[in-house]
């Protein structure tokens, strides 16, 4: 059974004694409330959730995965109830700033709490992290109806969100999307066209999933410099429940990471809000792509530290052969893994990736922080 303890320890070490979060917090507007021992107990906390709640609904709900019935995706067992705890106490919102509803929580703490979620559950992880920034571009590039509607819900983790660029025929190349969208007389859009390798594109964790859709408008200008950003909800906002024109067409089918839902999505004449100004919403997506680039090397470095584990743990077990310098376990019939030099090498090599890699991600998290303040 996948076993894991969260590396609580490395985490304040790197923290507090390396990237210095104690002097540099008070010198920061939207974390100055932050000190050492909330940081310290908050991630504590996190610990509990993602060892106790979502490490359990790892392998059985990758066995199960997701299913595509009536009315849309299904997550596996157990999921429905993580995430209703999981945003109830508040962890959607831990680093979204204190201007838009959030805990204001500092980008490391977030980093770290967000290798847990992947060591933990990846799948699940994928569930939670897009829609912070999709939350981050509705807030700096939305005019004040479309943050009324969106950044409320979005920030208490309410609704997920997801970023639909990719079509059947535009993958790399975003300028030949054909996506459209139709302006009307109240200032909304009416999108059409198909989406693929949606990761969140549909689910059952929250009554309402946003969507930020990259589409062309009439007369836009050819490749990517007519694109404009659309954030389009799965149901219509006057009347809950009631389909706003998106539709799942079918689940991609994958190796792995099969609890979380890659969607292929069909929209017809879904009613969407402009975010940014006309043709450039490439620009506008490259502030939730960012963030989603920090996220993937955040999960790269939590399944390294679950693996590494894992593995550490085997090899102490684990009887074979005996060490070339003479038995560490004369009393036993064979010698553990972790006696053979070769076996030691690919632990230590598994460790020079993960320390750097986990500091650099840390690293990183201050930087955005000074940044936006």
């Amino acid at each position: 059974m996948l076993q894991y303890q969260a590396p609580l320890e490395e985490f304040n070490f790197l923290a507090h004694k390396v990237l210095r979060l104690s002097e540099l917090l008070p010198l920061l507007p939207e974390h100055h409330h932050i000190d050492v021992d909330l940081f310290k107990a908050t991630l504590e906390v996190g610990a509990e959730l993602t060892q106790e709640q979502l490490l359990p609904l790892n392998g059985s709900g990758d066995a199960e995965g997701c299913r595509l019935e009536q009315g849309g995706v299904k997550t596996p067992q157990g999921f429905k109830s993580a995430y209703r705890l999981f945003q109830e106490n508040g962890w959607p919102a831990l680093t979204v700033p204190l201007s838009i509803g959030g805990q204001g929580f500092p980008g490391t703490a977030g980093v770290f709490f967000d290798e847990m979620l992947a060591s933990t559950n990846l799948s699940f992880s994928i569930f939670a992290n897009v829609r912070e920034g999709v939350l981050r571009c509705v807030d700096r590039f939305g005019d004040e109806r479309v943050r009324s509607l969106f950044s409320d819900k979005l920030a208490s983790g309410e609704w997920l969100g997801t970023m639909c660029l990719t079509e059947p025929q535009a993958g790399s190349d975003l300028g030949l999307i054909r996506t459209t969208a139709v302006t009307q007389s109240d200032g909304s859009y009416l999108l059409s066209g198909t989406k693929i390798f949606i990761s969140n594109g549909d689910h059952d964790l929250t009554e309402n999933i946003v969507h930020l859709v990259l589409a062309r408008t009439e007369g836009a200008p050819a490749g990517t410099g007519g694109l404009s950003l659309f954030v389009v909800p799965k149901y219509q906002l006057e009347v809950p429940a009631s389909a706003n024109g998106v539709s799942v067409i079918a689940l991609e089918h994958k190796h792995g990471i099969r609890a979380n839902a890659t969607c292929a999505l069909a929209f017809e004449n879904a009613r969407g809000y402009r975010v940014g100004e006309l043709n450039r919403g490439l620009a506008c997506m490259f502030l939730l792509m960012n963030s989603a680039r920090l996220a993937v090397g955040v999960q790269t470095v939590g399944l390294a530290e679950v693996a590494y584990q894992n593995a550490l743990r085997y090899t102490q077990e684990r009887l074979q052969g005996r060490a070339l310098n003479g038995a560490t376990h004369p009393d036993q019939p064979a010698d553990p893994l972790l006696s053979h030099i070769g076996v030691k090498s690919s632990l230590v090599q598994q460790r020079l990736f993960i320390e750097p890699a986990r500091l650099l991600c840390a690293w990183v998290g201050t930087l955005l922080d000074e940044a936006r303040c």
